[in-house]
């Protein structure tokens, strides 16, 4: 089914092309198309078939990107929108769009068009990366060797033992001398005078980890502090007390922990905390 219009240009459609080549004709596109449709007809018999071969296409797609093609032969968690029907042009426009790297949308809005309920509208405090927009300082969106497409290597349960190289995801952004020392007057806020409580706890051998008491993606809290924590199959309220120079806890029914860099010990007052420090 060879056709031919009137050309037209399109390149001004689109910021991004693929190649970052000129876009041709729409005239041109077309007729290579309808070339190229005459020639899956021919092989396939019908056109649907073409959408029934996405492995075939979606091999001669990575043929040209040799970084995305490694990363996906080496990775044992895959994305399943490679697999699906519309493989790579599930998150990508393949031939221009007015988003990086050809997305069909911006990075974060093409991300939650499947995955919708990692962001709620109650989540009033975001991850760094999500409120910058960007999902791949943390996940691989082409496949990862960790669990949930993760680009780097974190504990798969809330209770891990610390060692230089666990929670190498994390520190690809945050310093690790924050659990490095067990008394320091600098590497973090959540301190007691100078009494480091991430040292305390994470860096043993049955480390909390950071998601035992922070939100991943988003939360209500300042720092991302959860508003539980969980205990077996329990799910008990952290109760997280905020002030200008410390805070508390007191999850379910214990009594209140408290910290205060100025003033070790000090109990937080009980007036509204400020949402600013840490």
């Amino acid at each position: 089914f060879l056709f031919m219009v009137a050309p037209s240009r399109h390149r001004d459609l689109a910021v991004h092309q693929h190649g970052e080549e000129p876009v041709a004709e729409l005239g041109e596109v077309l007729i290579f198309f309808g070339v190229v449709g005459n020639f899956i007809e021919r092989r396939f018999n019908h056109f649907g078939k073409f959408f029934d071969d996405l492995a075939f296409w979606n091999r001669k797609i990575v043929q040209c990107h040799d970084s995305i093609k490694e990363t996906i032969a080496k990775a044992t968690v895959g994305h399943p929108a490679i697999t699906s029907e519309k493989g790579c042009a599930s998150c990508h426009s393949p031939h221009a769009s007015d988003n990086p790297k050809l997305l069909v949308k911006q990075e974060k809005e093409t991300c939650l068009a499947c995955h919708a309920t990692i962001i709620t509208a109650a989540m009033t405090v975001l991850h760094g990366p999500i409120k910058d927009g960007s999902c791949t300082v943390c996940h691989e969106p082409h496949g990862s060797q960790h669990p949930n497409l993760l680009a780097g290597k974190f504990p798969a349960d809330e209770y891990a033992a610390y060692s230089d190289t666990e929670y190498e995801l994390c520190f690809s952004c945050h310093n690790r001398d924050l659990v490095k020392y067990p008394d320091t007057s600098f590497a973090t806020g959540f301190r007691d005078g100078e009494r480091n409580l991430h040292y305390l706890h994470v860096n043993k051998q049955k480390g909390r980890s950071c998601k035992l008491c922070h939100e991943i993606h988003g939360g209500t809290q300042a720092r991302l502090v959860a508003d539980s924590v969980a205990f077996g199959t329990w799910k008990l309220p952290l109760k997280f007390v905020k002030t200008e120079t410390g805070g508390g806890c007191s999850p379910g029914c214990h009594k209140m922990s408290s910290y205060d860099r100025q003033t070790p010990g000090k109990k937080p007052d009980p007036s509204p905390p400020s949402s600013k420090g840490n």
